[in-house]
Formats: structure tokens, C-alpha cells, sequence
């Protein structure tokens, strides 16, 4: 993340049994990183639902697979460009990233060709939750609630839990477990700009190793 952004830094090392040596010092940047995760799944869902609607009355002998499949790859080519437009422009960058399955390898903006598409699935959840509304405007994960013996006040308590949780869910399972995973396999580690790195940044000259440079550490002494 880029340094010159309006930032106070991580909450992690705040966080009980959760060590985050040097978070403070974590560019993320507060106008656009934190509301990117706001629009990213709410403006996905609404362009999600609008692009199925067209293709159902465009195509109306469509699979739903079919469909579902030409929303995903809408998703990957928008979230390609815009990836490689702020990589280019070095808002960040992704410093760790394996060889085959990466574009630009190497390079300060090197990109993995899976985050688009790990994207992709982040926005299926949401958009799947404005597909499953009905005409009370409840989804499949609080319908129910308007069946319980409670003031109206706690079942909106309780539906923005649900949809809170909801998306606790869809953005671990569907985006930071693969991502992390795959992102341990990475053997891409480009110098960066110092704007770029940050205090718990890996793969820098002088600083940390990132988490695939620890395994090939770790097999070259048979551990």
C-alpha cells in the first residue's frame, strides 16, 4: 500500500493473541481502501443482478450455470483492469506471488492471476444475497426473522448481524484463506520502492522473509 495515503496504520497487534509486530506502521489507506470493501461487494451485487436479468431476457434458454459463469468473467476482466491500473500506478503492489500463476512476474507490479477471480467469488457472495430477496426485501439468510415474537427494532438488530456475519464469512472462506494460502507458495519478491513497503512488509532486503521464502529456507535444511 502506498505510504503518501491517508492512513493511521493496523489494528492488529491490538487484537488479544494476535501478534502484529510493526502494524502500526501499515499504509491502509482510509478515503478508498476501507469503502472498497463496501462497494466492492454492494456495487457487484447490484451490476451482478442487472448483467443475469439482461442475459435471462436476452437469452432466455440460458443455463444458469452459463449465466453465472459469464457474471464471473465479468468480474475477473473489470477487477484485471482495475488491479493492474493501481499496481501500475503503485497505490500497491503484491509482493509475495507464485511464478505460474502470475503476470509480470517479478516486476513491482506483477500481478496474480487469481486475485481477480478470488474477487470474483467475494462479489458471488453478495450477489447471491440480492438474488435470494424476496418482496419484503428480506434474503435467505434473515428471512426468518420476521417471524419471531420481537420488537421490530431487534429484528433489524438481528438482521444486520446475520448480514454482517454473512459477509465475515464470504470474505475469509471465498477471498483471504486462498489468497493467503496461495500467497505462501509465492516465490515472486520484487525490490520495492521504499513508499511501498511498510513495517511488517517480507521479501525486502534486510528485512523479514515472506512465508514461501521460509518454506524453501525450511526445505533446503530438511526440516
Amino acid at each position: 500500500m502506498n505510504a503518501h495515503g491517508l492512513a493511521y496504520g493496523s489494528w492488529s497487534r491490538s487484537i488479544p493473541l494476535f501478534p502484529g509486530p510493526g502494524a502500526h506502521k501499515v499504509p491502509w489507506g482510509l478515503l478508498w481502501c476501507l469503502p472498497a470493501y463496501i462497494w466492492l461487494g454492494v456495487g457487484a451485487a447490484i451490476f451482478g443482478c442487472s448483467l443475469l436479468d439482461a442475459l435471462r431476457r436476452k437469452f432466455p434458454g440460458m443455463s444458469t450455470m452459463a449465466s453465472y459463469a459469464v457474471v464471473q468473467a465479468a468480474y475477473y476482466s473489470i477487477f484485471f483492469c482495475l488491479a493492474t491500473f493501481w499496481n501500475r500506478h503503485q497505490v500497491y503492489t503484491y509482493v509475495s506471488a507464485p511464478r505460474a500463476l502470475t503476470a509480470w512476474y517479478g516486476e513491482v507490479h506483477q500481478l496474480p492471476l487469481y486475485e481477480p477471480f478470488l474477487i470474483g467469488l467475494y462479489c458471488w457472495g453478495y450477489t447471491w444475497l440480492r438474488l435470494s430477496r424476496d418482496a419484503a426485501g428480506r434474503c435467505a439468510i434473515d428471512r426468518e426473522v420476521d417471524g419471531l415474537q420481537i420488537s421490530r427494532f431487534q429484528r433489524e438488530v438481528l438482521s444486520t448481524l446475520a448480514v454482517c456475519g454473512w459477509a465475515t464469512v464470504v470474505t475469509v472462506v471465498a477471498y483471504m484463506v486462498p489468497f493467503s494460502w496461495l500467497s505462501m507458495l509465492g516465490d515472486g519478491h520484487p525490490v520495492l520502492p521504499s513508499f511501498l513497503q511498510q513495517g511488517i512488509w517480507c521479501g525486502q532486503p534486510g528485512g523479514p522473509l515472506c512465508p514461501g521464502q521460509m518454506l524453501g529456507v525450511m526445505r533446503e535444511r530438511g526440516v
